[in-house]
């Protein structure tokens, strides 16, 4: 059952993510939220507001909400370009006219296609965010200095179909736990969610190790080590 000490320990930013059990059903108000008010006006409603959470907070709302997803979209796009625009001047200050530019290692067609949703309901995840960047030369000058190719400036032809089948297997893995976690949200348990969020942070894992993974076969190990050598830790650091 719901215990108040229990329930600190889960992360208040994934609960958005975690409680889509009523996904396509709005409340009486016409707004879609992750947890219903039907549960927020019950004897759970308060033990909610204890852990800080309140029903319209941005994490309870859903992406079926009218432009949320491209609000989220926005908002990582302009995290991405204040990173490049400090690196790439940090780069200028020592190699002047040597730049880079982004890769989305796993490409935008994914996130229109099957795998979307999983992505974006299920993991919370984006296209811009910085965990999905690949840095890459700009240009020819920008490859000789930095010892890596120059960046493609398209997608590469197979990546969409492999990812995006890599991510529907993730996805049928966790399902299981998933419609687990939802019963038991509809029954008042709230105990599941740690099960839940282990699950998801293992998934979570899985779809890095994939998307680094899928990079390094397509420009070579060695391309990848100088890319984790030069901006690994400046990455990190924006996730």
């Amino acid at each position: 059952m719901f215990g108040r000490q229990k329930s600190k320990q889960v992360e208040k930013a994934d609960l958005g993510s975690v409680l889509a059990m009523r996904q396509g059903i709005p409340d009486r108000d016409g707004v879609f939220r992750a947890i219903p008010m039907e549960i927020w006006d019950g004897p759970h409603g308060d033990m909610l507001r204890e852990i800080g959470l309140y029903p319209d907070n941005p994490i309870n709302l859903t992406l079926e909400n009218k432009g949320l997803i491209d609000t989220r979209i926005d908002r990582a796009l302009e995290v991405q370009k204040r990173f490049l625009d400090k690196l790439n001047a940090n780069i200028n200050e020592v190699a002047p006219g040597v730049s880079v530019v982004p890769l989305a290692m796993v490409p935008w067609s994914v996130w229109n296609g099957q795998a979307a949703p999983f992505l974006f309901i299920v993991c919370n995840m984006y296209p811009p965010e910085m965990w999905n960047v690949f840095l890459m030369p700009a240009d020819e000058k920008s490859a000789d200095y930095l010892g890596m190719p120059i960046h493609p400036y398209r997608e590469i032809k197979g990546v969409e179909e492999n990812c995006t089948r890599l991510l529907l297997e993730l996805h049928e893995e966790h399902r299981v736990v998933f419609n687990e976690t939802s019963m038991g949200l509809e029954k008042g348990d709230f105990s599941v969610l740690d099960t839940y969020q282990e699950s998801r942070n293992k998934t979570l894992k899985r779809i890095l190790m994939m998307a680094y993974a899928i990079t390094a076969e397509l420009f070579g190990q060695e391309v990848y080590e100088r890319h984790k050598e030069l901006f690994f830790e400046h990455l990190v650091a924006h996730w």
